[in-house]
């Protein structure tokens, strides 16, 4: 769906707050709270965003605006893509990785040789970094592949904040997805203290991955 730069901008303001008003979105976005109703009354006409009247103690009630299913589905999935590399990885499985296991350990052993490979393969990205560039560059490519993400140094280490699950769906009904990209994480960062404490699939606005960072040891960037 091709939508207009303005409407593609409070979409995304959306799918990051969750909820905002008028005047919140007109104030990030530098507009007239006018300007921003009129590309509202579009966006609900399209059924990619709804409002709730919100009544104060006392004034006119306001309204709090949303995104609909359908205005979530407007972000990047990449079902297709998970489909060809799961696949693909389900080939190079060997009769021996397979023996004894039963049909839960083999999704988790295809998604840690998956995450593997995605590491691998994206090796010259994290060349020469220390941990500090290698979360910047974790983000990044999650950013690149739709996640819509952000990071921050925060008192424990450092945070991961991703606004948008490409494979939603999929990762509502089979948690094995989530726990593969965790794998990602501590593999592409070569550090295994990482917390996953906000999950999107679980119905948080956002998934939330935690770097804990002992006190006193150094970073290196």
């Amino acid at each position: 769906m091709v939508l207009q730069m303005t409407r593609r901008q409070i979409l995304d303001i959306l799918r990051r707050k969750g909820t905002a008003t008028v005047e919140e979105m007109a104030m990030e976005l530098d507009l007239a709270p006018m300007t921003v109703r009129q590309h509202l009354t579009v966006l609900e006409r399209d059924a990619l965003v709804r409002s709730q009247e919100v009544r104060r103690h006392s004034g006119r009630p306001h309204y709090l605006y949303s995104l609909t299913p359908l205005g979530e589905e407007v972000f990047p999935r990449s079902y297709r893509r998970l489909a060809h590399r799961i696949l693909e990885e389900a080939k190079g499985l060997t009769r021996e990785e397979l023996a004894g296991r039963d049909g839960r350990e083999m999704v988790a052993l295809l998604f840690r040789k998956l995450a593997h490979r995605m590491v691998a393969g994206l090796a010259d990205r994290f060349e020469g970094q220390g941990l500090a560039d290698r979360v910047a560059t974790v983000s990044r490519i999650a950013s690149e592949r739709g996640s819509i993400s952000t990071y921050k140094k925060i008192e424990e280490g450092f945070e991961i904040r991703d606004y948008n699950c490409p494979y939603m769906r999929v990762a509502e009904a089979h948690s094995e997805l989530c726990e593969w990209h965790l794998s990602f994480q501590k593999e592409a960062l070569q550090y295994q203290e990482v917390e996953r404490t906000h999950c999107q699939a679980k119905g948080d606005g956002f998934c939330l991955y935690v770097i804990h960072i002992p006190k006193g040891e150094a970073l290196s960037s």
